[in-house]
């Protein structure tokens, strides 16, 4: 577990900007976390926790790409508030994908949850379709 109050609480960013996040860890977000870099989840047993979404937040200040990318893999997130000051054309705040190839759901295995978030940003989500298994509870959209 992993106490986040700054983004360098999540990891040291790569060359390109992109913080990988650590396989099996649960990030407790506290308060308002100003985030200039990615997110990517790539790997299983990912959390992202607050405990007030109304007070624990992650705010996207930066451009170049998508905030948070979950690629083929379970994810769960509660609690939180996501927002963005990126109003670049084609990128979200939130992509979740599991798709390879092939026909219509081949390799669509993974679970997403989102419970009682709140996104606020210019482009909030995309490629949620990809994912057949949602739980999506309590969720407050702001465009």
């Amino acid at each position: 577990m992993v106490e986040v109050s700054q983004e360098s609480d999540f990891g040291t960013p790569d060359g390109s900007g992109n913080i990988t996040l650590v396989t099996g860890t649960t990030y407790f977000i506290r308060g308002i976390v100003s985030c200039p870099n990615r997110l990517v989840i790539d790997t299983e047993g990912i959390v992202l926790l607050g405990w007030d979404r109304d007070k624990d937040e992650l705010l996207h200040t930066g451009s170049g790409g998508d905030f948070i990318t979950v690629t083929d893999v379970n994810f769960e997130m509660a609690n939180l508030k996501l927002s963005s000051t990126n109003a670049v054309g084609g990128e979200v705040l939130f992509r979740a994908s599991n798709f390879n190839y092939g026909t219509y759901n081949d390799g669509r295995l993974k679970i997403l949850t989102i419970i009682n978030c709140q996104f606020r940003a210019v482009n909030m989500l995309d490629g949620l379709e990809n994912l057949p298994y949602q739980h999506q509870e309590g969720m407050l959209l702001h465009l």
